[in-house]
């Protein structure tokens, strides 16, 4: 029985010997993100163009402001309605 270990042994040399082998491919790995780097700076210009949209719906509400003022001159004509009932006391 203890022949029988020390071939198990001999197997286990063999695996850390792809461990060495991976490690090669990470190294790869590292040069990718460098390139992606690139993409984000180009996203930067748009939001820009989106800042225009806004000034045009600050002239809708300029009209709004223009019905209000019709509505002043209704009570005006109701103030003149009091004298008349003055007289017939």
């Amino acid at each position: 029985q203890t022949g029988t270990r020390y071939l198990q042994t001999g197997t286990r040399y063999l695996q850390t010997g792809t461990r060495y082998l991976q490690t090669g491919t990470r190294c790869l790995q590292t040069g990718t993100p460098s390139l992606q780097t690139g993409t984000r700076s180009l996203q930067t210009g748009t939001p820009s163009l989106q800042t225009g949209t806004p000034s045009l719906q600050t002239g809708t509400r300029s009209l709004q402001t223009g019905t209000r003022s019709l509505q002043t001159g209704t009570p005006s004509l109701q103030t003149g309605t009091p004298s008349l009932q003055t007289g017939i006391d």
